[in-house]
Order: structure tokens, then sequence, then C-alpha cells
């Protein structure tokens, strides 16, 4: 009976998993406003709400520049313009603010619904290419696996750029597939339209043009076609690329000679990484003194220079630290989950709070268990991704090659550092469980043929 139920629903249908998937986040969302705990929580952190949960420089840095736009016409702080933040998500809060007024944010949060809830057809879309042998059973279970994951519906009221930025970015790499497999100047239009706005939403597509050339091996090495006319196309496409994706860059380095699309990678590496290490170190005073001699700087330029060189010095003199903290990274990133993160901080679900209130001790063990359990999961998960990478290291290295340059784009970046937890891997999870799923029945293949 269950058999049956489960084949008639046809998870495997894109429009099916559109609609599934706008139904769970227009509920999700209807949920957190009919709260007074989830309602106060989903608000900018300003005025009588400035006390919510919500109380974190990343919605500040993208929400302060919009309204400096709104009124003085510059995406920054008064007349001057921002270097840290991309215009993309600031840009999109202006349209919503000017379209809605003070209901902006509510429907920013139905846009996002809509825009994420299209992401588990794209990503369907998107393993037909990438695994043309994959049957129904694989492609429910990928729909299932996002689901369940919550790496979407999460993401839905959050005025933070990660998930919108991969819609764009699997937007634009399904239709680069498409481009450099059909030839037709409308894919190619949407691809650099596409990887256009991914890029001023979020300053991490460097390796972008490399990352190009890479899709027209892995096409023409995947359906036969001479290498040497996708080649010149692909040259084509990463000089376009090139250009279109570096706005950011081309701003900041007529606002302040600054060739970087965001001074927040610099930022990061010596908040995030180099802190850690000093602090790790017992070097307090030392970190102390270098935001000092920093902050004496004369512009973002020596800044960055500055940090870039305090972070390679301090890698150097601690490597075992450094280490430590790209342990301490690694499972923060790769085995975080979306859920108890994400979706419990709407309800006051802390980790700090639970930790320090024994009344609260069995809510905390219980979230202690599912967090360990969601752990458990993406272990698996990740080691049927390296092994299905290990099995086609010999016979299909082409797709070796492309998660090798998604996996440097998005998780190496983020385990050096990052400090986000489970959201710095969403540009790339969808790609771990098309191919942990396709593992997984390779591996079940001889059970289900008796063999």
């Amino acid at each position: 009976m269950y058999r049956s139920l489960y084949a008639m629903i046809q998870l495997d249908n894109k429009w099916v998993q559109f609609t599934i998937g706008l139904c769970i986040h227009f509920v999700y969302l209807i949920i957190l406003y009919s709260f007074d705990i989830s309602y106060e929580n989903l608000q900018i952190p300003i005025g009588k709400f400035q006390n919510n949960i919500w109380v974190c420089h990343d919605v500040f840095s993208y929400f302060q520049p919009a309204i400096n736009y709104y009124t003085f016409g510059v995406f920054g702080s008064g007349l001057s313009p921002d270097h840290f933040r991309t215009i993309g998500y600031p840009g999109l809060i202006v349209f919503f603010y000017t379209q809605f007024g003070d209901s902006w944010m509510i429907a920013l949060q139905i846009f996002q619904a809509i825009a994420f809830a299209a992401m588990y057809p794209l990503v369907t879309a998107t393993m037909e290419i990438l695994l043309p042998h994959s049957n129904k059973l694989i492609k429910k279970t990928v729909f299932i696996t996002l689901m369940v994951s919550g790496i979407y519906f999460a993401g839905v009221p959050f005025i933070l750029t990660d998930t919108l930025f991969t819609f764009f970015f699997i937007l634009g790499f399904y239709f680069a597939l498409l481009s450099y497999k059909k030839n037709k100047s409308r894919d190619v239009f949407l691809y650099f339209l596409s990887m256009t706005i991914a890029a001023l939403i979020r300053p991490t597509l460097i390796l972008l043009p490399i990352l190009n050339v890479v899709i027209a091996y892995w096409v023409a090495k995947r359906f036969t076609y001479a290498f040497k006319p996708i080649l010149y196309r692909a040259m084509a496409y990463s000089i376009v690329l090139l250009l279109t994706t570096n706005l950011s860059t081309f701003r900041n380095y007529l606002n302040y000679s600054f060739l970087s699309p965001s001074s927040v990678i610099g930022l990061n590496a010596f908040k995030c990484l180099t802190k850690k290490i000093l602090y790790l170190e017992n070097e307090k005073k030392l970190y102390a003194d270098y935001e000092k001699e920093i902050s004496l700087a004369q512009n973002i330029v020596v800044v960055t220079k500055l940090r870039k060189k305090i972070m390679l010095q301090t890698i150097i003199q601690h490597p075992v630290s450094f280490v430590r903290v790209l342990c301490w990274n690694s499972i923060n990133i790769l085995f975080s989950n979306n859920l108890i993160s994400n979706v419990g901080r709407f309800f006051g679900v802390e980790w700090k709070k639970f930790k320090n209130s024994c009344n609260d001790f069995k809510i905390y063990q219980s979230l202690y268990v599912l967090n360990a359990i969601f752990a458990l999961c993406y272990l698996v998960l990740w080691g049927l991704f390296f092994w299905n990478l290990l099995l086609s290291f010999h016979n299909d290295f082409e797709t070796v090659l492309l998660l090798g340059v998604l996996l440097l784009m998005f998780i190496v970046p983020a385990i050096l550092t990052g400090d986000g937890g489970s959201r710095l891997r969403i540009p790339f999870e969808h790609f771990l469980f098309i191919y942990a799923a396709d593992a997984l029945f390779r591996l079940l293949k001889p059970l289900r043929l008796g063999q």
C-alpha cells in the first residue's frame, strides 16, 4: 500500500516538486508570523526589536546600505560607497522597500519562498544532465533529501544572501550545461545573466572563468563533442564572464583603487581565522595589537594587505593551531545541520540558553542528540560522495575535475575563513546530494539484481 502510494505521488515530476516546495515554504512563513516569539525574531533588530535573536552583523551589513541608498542614493554610509558588501542584495531590499513600504520584508520573503521552491525542479533538471542514467527513484531520493535537510525552506525568512545566491548560481550552472550542449543563444544569455546576478549578490565567483572551461570540457567529454570548437567558445565565454561577474570589482576600483569585489574576504581571513589561531595560542593581546595597527591604516587597500600579511604570518608561526582551527571549521561547515540552527533560532532555541539553564537540560539533551543524528547523516553523505569520486577517477575524470573545482570554489574557502556553519555549504549541497544518491544506488544495484 505504502509503496503504491509512494509511486502514485510523482515526486520526480518537476511541477510536483515545485508545488510541494512552495506549499511548505508558505506554511513555514505562516507559522513564523503566527507566534509572538518567532514574529519578533523575524524582524530586523532595530527599535523595539533591537534585542531579538537577529542581533548580528551580517543582517545589518545588507540592511544598512539599502536604507542608506534610499536616503542618500549611495550603497554605503552617507555619501561613501560600501566596499564590504556587493550591491545585489541591498539593491533587492531597496526595490522591495520602494514597492511595498513597511511591508517590504514579508514581500521579499514571499519572493524568496517562490524562488527557493523553484530550486527543487532546477536541481532535478541539472541532475538529468549530470546523470543521464538517473532513474525516477534517484530523483525522488534527491528531492526528499533536499526537503528533509531544510537547506532551502530554512532560508526563506532570512535577510541573508546564501540561498538566493545559490538559486542564481545553480540556475546559471544549468544554463551553462545547456549552452555548451545545445549552443542556443537564449541559453548563453541566461547563463551570463544568472551568473552576473549571482556575483552581485555574493563575491564568491572568482574562479568562475575556470569553472566555465571545466564545464565545457565536461560537456565535450560526456557527449563526445569535438573539444576544440567548444574550447574556443569557452575561452570567449570566460572573457565575458570575467567582465560581467566583476562589476563589484570595477566599482571598488573606481571608488577606492581596490581591485577586489569585496573587502569581506580579507576581513574573514583576519577576524575568523587569524583570531581563532591567536586565541588558541593565548595571544589575545597580540590580536588586539594587530587590530589597533589595522585601524591606523589609511585605506582599504592597505588594510587588506595588512590583514593578509598578518594571517600568513600567524599560520606560519602556529601551524598546529592552524590545523586545529581547520578541523573545527570542517566539522562546523560540513556536518552541522540547517534545521535546528536556522529554524530553531526563530523560536528562541539557542545553545547558550540551554547550556546555562538546568531547567532546559532535557531540551538541550534532545537537541544534542538531533545534532548528532544530522552529523552522522552528513558523514554518510560525504562518505558516499567521495567514494563516488574515487570510483569515477579513471573512467569519468571530467566529473572529478568538475566537482573538484566546485569544492575549491565553495567548500575550501568556507573551511579556511568561514564561521557561518551549514549555510556556507549551501551552494554546493545539491551536488553533494546528487552524487551521494548516485553512489548509494550504485552500491545497491547488485542487491537489486539479486547478485
